[in-house]
């Protein structure tokens, strides 16, 4: 006696909710690819009116992209700029008004969006200066070897053959912010290019550094 087998179907709610949840995940998915697309891709733009802490305008003061040196832009004789054309995403701006004021922000970019500057973001502050010195035997001397902020215009050379340095004009950090914080660049002929993290400037401070910056000939 032979048995048919019946095939059973599965019931129609379930395959409803196996192209609902299928639809679900194409739809979320869609939507993060746009959200996160807006944050990391296409171009945004920045824009406010930087003041003195006596509270005057900061006039042609400059403002750079870090590891973008080449987005800048200047404010007018009222303190305002627009700095355009900045790739969406997280990014450090560096404003600087001569050696005297400055400040270093991490800031959200988004693609199609004009950011405002708002009230305690747009005040420079007193820049910080830092010293140091940089040792590369056997090299003669260590003089004029390139000190950088990495991924600005900022530079200086060293001051004699001891290495001596002194960077004036450093954009202090708003206080009690360390997530903006700047790296040095050493680097001169014939040596291996050195780098130095976590240097977190207060307004107006003077950080010394306590050990030499030591060069590895290549």
């Amino acid at each position: 006696m032979h048995r048919h087998l019946r095939r059973h179907k599965p019931p129609s709610f379930r395959r409803g909710t196996l192209i609902f949840f299928a639809l679900a995940l194409f739809f979320f998915g869609a939507c993060g690819t746009i959200s996160n697309d807006r944050f990391f891709e296409g171009l945004g733009h920045l824009h406010g009116t930087l003041l003195l802490p006596s509270g005057e305008p900061a006039r042609f003061a400059h403002i750079e992209v870090v590891n973008l040196p080449q987005l800048t832009a200047q404010t007018d004789a009222q303190g305002d700029f627009l700095l355009s054309s900045i790739p969406a995403g997280k990014r450090d701006i560096l404003f600087r008004l001569g050696e005297e004021f400055g400040l270093r922000l991490q800031l959200w970019i988004v693609r199609d969006h004009t950011l405002s500057l708002d009230t305690p973001q747009r005040t420079l502050l007193p820049s910080a200066i830092l010293e140091g010195t940089v040792q590369a035997a056997p090299r003669f001397g260590a003089k004029n070897i390139q000190i950088a902020l990495k991924g600005t215009s900022l530079s200086t050379l060293t001051l004699d053959t001891q290495g001596t340095f002194r960077m004036r004009g450093i954009p202090p950090l708003l206080p009690n912010n360390t997530t903006a914080c700047h790296s040095l660049s050493i680097q001169t002929a014939a040596f291996h290019p050195s780098r130095l993290d976590d240097i977190c400037p207060q307004p107006g401070q003077i950080i010394r550094l306590d050990q030499p910056i030591r060069l590895q000939p290549q």
